[in-house]
């Protein structure tokens, strides 16, 4: 009788993952990117990359500079400009942005 429930319930699930297949094929290009979105969500551990993602989908990810801000920006370009500021490689600028991500 196990084994009986075994092949029975073995159907099922062929017939599911059937299913599951047939519905992918099927599938528009934006609900799979949606999909792949949900699950790379559900591996995320990182409550700073949540937090990041929650600003995201709110809208509140565009600031505008506050005066002092705009000041060294311009500071800093004309130290760039005048060869005197850093630079950086585009691996450390990814390496800075998500570790100010991250705070």
């Amino acid at each position: 009788m196990r084994n009986q429930r075994e092949e029975i319930t073995l159907g099922l699930r062929s017939k599911r993952i059937s299913a599951v297949n047939e519905h992918d094929e099927t599938m528009s290009n934006i609900l799979k990117r949606k999909v792949k979105l949900i699950h790379k969500l559900t591996t995320i551990e990182d409550e700073g990359v949540i937090a990041a993602m929650e600003r995201t989908l709110e809208g509140a990810t565009h600031y505008t500079l506050s005066t002092e801000q705009v000041r060294q920006l311009d500071a800093s370009m004309e130290r760039y400009l005048s060869g005197v500021g850093k630079s950086y490689t585009p691996e450390q600028m990814r390496t800075r942005a998500l570790k100010a991500i991250r705070k």
